[in-house]
């Protein structure tokens, strides 16, 4: 969930605010003399933040690995003759492929 600071900072960057949280109390946000935002923009706001990264909690644990993402992309170029020729002469290419053919699949 959006805080109440990236909000008002999406809102107006410029604001000299301060928000205080203690245990079990609201939050209480000192506006350092300029005119306080409205409580429902604020949360409009935060609402309008959530949405824009809702879909990082959905996609969370779906990619594969990053090892396997790579194993994937190499697999890929050297599959191709098109991307091989942009890409199989590149020095993370050559180098996975070096590791590749000294250890070879046991399968």
């Amino acid at each position: 969930m959006a805080r109440t600071i990236d909000a008002i900072a999406a809102i107006n960057p410029e604001l000299p605010i301060t928000i205080t949280k203690e245990p079990g109390k609201p939050e209480v946000i000192d506006w350092g003399g300029a005119t306080p935002i409205p409580h429902e923009e604020i949360e409009s706001k935060k609402y309008e933040l959530d949405l824009q990264t809702a879909h990082l909690d959905d996609r969370d644990g779906k990619y594969p690995s990053p090892q396997e993402e790579f194993d994937m992309l190499w697999h890929d170029i050297n599959s191709n003759f098109l991307l091989r020729l942009l890409f199989g002469r590149s020095k993370w290419f050559s180098s996975i492929k070096k590791v590749k053919e000294k250890y070879p699949k046991y399968i």
